[in-house]
């Protein structure tokens, strides 16, 4: 956390707030807004939320009243993609059931008491929107048919529906082909040229974050309680951290050690199951080292 909040103030002191260009990461990037639509929720509305890094520590600690007993993980191999893995599954091993979906047998489905088979994205017709600062609109129509007793999510979630009695409120009365159909004949898009390559792009303005409060910052005040940015925040220290980011020293355990070793995301992800086997054999498994650490360490680079 520490590295993430000083770039933030990195770019909060040095007046990188509002600009194009200017900010942190993604933040400041053009959003998505292609005018497509989405599904329906249904009447009922989520009760609570948890954090998706902290879940499984709010779960332990009893935080929760009252407390999940039950877990239905959809689109997500949550014990790998978020932090502390043991702990994520002493989280899940508290469950008294758990549901997974998903096309492939990942270390959360081995987890789950009923695992039900989805199909892959080459098994059915979707509209994709690319992630946040994209302004794509894909068109993904399927390869083959469905294989085995697959099945989308939709219609998971749609015979679900039916059984707890909303059924016509989840669906209003449509099928993946028709809900489709309306949304392409209903965003007023030109989707003769998406149908035919499967892409249509927008050019829009790029959204700057934070450029209506540079301009007016009483008039657009930040959710923060003086409405200002606030680079010391007496928050952070209730959950453990600095009041403002800072350097930590190495625990005197590891002060021996001169480096530390910190392993970046492997490239091999469970998103990429299907191909996973070639890139290994394309990908050269690597560590790189400045020469002159190298030459003090009496390690090489390979």
């Amino acid at each position: 956390e520490q590295a993430a909040r000083a770039f933030i103030t990195l770019a909060c002191i040095s007046g990188n707030i509002g600009l194009s260009g200017g900010g942190f990461a993604d933040i400041g990037a053009r959003l998505n807004q292609i005018p497509i639509g989405s599904l329906p929720q249904g009447p009922f509305k989520t009760n609570g939320r948890v954090n998706s890094v902290t879940w499984a520590s709010t779960v332990l600690n009893g935080d929760l009243d009252p407390p999940i007993k039950m877990a239905y993980i959809v689109a997500t191999n949550i014990i790998n993609r978020t932090p502390d893995t043991k702990r994520n599954i002493q989280a899940l091993e508290q469950m008294d059931f758990i549901v997974c979906q998903d096309p492939y047998l990942t270390p959360t489905a081995r987890y789950a008491d009923i695992v039900l088979p989805i199909c892959t994205d080459l098994e059915r017709n979707d509209l994709v929107v690319t992630y946040r600062q994209g302004t794509h609109l894909f068109y993904s129509q399927k390869s083959i048919e469905k294989l085995g007793e697959s099945k989308t999510d939709y219609w998971v979630f749609s015979q679900l529906s039916k059984r707890l009695g909303i059924y016509d409120e989840y669906t209003h009365g449509k099928n993946e082909e028709e809900w489709i159909k309306h949304f392409l004949d209903s965003s007023q898009l030109d989707t003769k040229d998406l149908k035919q390559t499967g892409l249509y792009r927008e050019e829009g303005k790029p959204h700057v974050a934070l450029e209506k409060f540079r301009s007016d910052p009483k008039k657009y005040p930040l959710n923060t309680q003086t409405g200002f940015i606030e680079i010391s925040n007496p928050e952070a220290e209730k959950a453990g951290l600095r009041s403002i980011p800072s350097y930590i020293e190495l625990n005197e355990t590891y002060s021996e050690y001169p480096l530390q070793l910190i392993t970046p995301h492997c490239r091999i992800r469970s998103m990429l199951s299907p191909v996973s086997r070639w890139y290994r054999s394309t990908t050269l498994k690597a560590s790189r080292m400045r020469p002159c650490t190298s030459a003090k360490t009496a390690m090489f680079m390979v």
